[in-house]
């Protein structure tokens, strides 16, 4: 999922304030909109790209981020003078740019467009839990974990499951060879 907002650069004081607001955020699923005012000139504009898993699968998941970046810069509606980018460049993007490390703790754009990309996340495995009952999206969102997992082995995987993922490939594969044994001894 990409993100992409314009506005001020803050000061580390306010990074720091914002992280517990991050923190509130996953625990109670509310909106983002009122953490973005928290930004000290507002977000100005903001968008949110979202690629679905079987081109994640097709392009990879690093072109896929890109890609989600790019249609997050569209939603934008203008042109943009300066893009602060969580850690990696964007060369489809002929807008002046910094890549920052671990830019969600460094910038209160990058966090604000983290919170932004996790809450849609978030609402979003809310709806895919409803269609596929069973797997426990609404808990991990997605993240591999124990139960996500053991999930996967009661109920097989899901469209949403990317198949390119390592343990998801080596389950998939599992599965094809047990239905082909399967279908032989039918």
């Amino acid at each position: 999922m990409g993100r992409a907002g314009g506005g001020g650069r803050g000061d580390h004081a306010a990074v720091l304030s914002l992280r517990g607001h991050q923190r509130l955020q996953a625990a109670d699923g509310g909106g983002a909109r009122p953490l973005l005012r928290l930004h000290p000139r507002g977000a100005e504009a903001w968008g949110v790209g979202i690629i679905e898993v079987d081109e994640i699968d097709r392009v990879g998941v690093s072109r896929a981020n890109r890609w989600a970046m790019g249609i997050a810069l569209q939603q934008l509606g203008r042109r943009i003078d300066y893009l602060l980018i969580d850690g990696f460049l964007l060369p489809e993007a002929l807008t002046p740019q910094l890549p920052i490390v671990k830019g969600d703790r460094r910038s209160i754009s990058i966090m604000c467009g983290g919170i932004l990309a996790k809450v849609t996340r978030d609402r979003l495995m809310m709806r895919l839990a409803q269609k596929f009952p069973g797997y426990g999206f609404e808990a991990h969102k997605g993240y591999p974990t124990p139960d996500h997992l053991s999930a996967m082995d009661r109920h097989g995987l899901s469209p949403l499951h990317r198949r390119s993922f390592i343990s998801i490939r080596t389950r998939a594969e599992l599965e094809a060879a047990a239905f082909a044994s399967q279908s032989a001894r039918d």
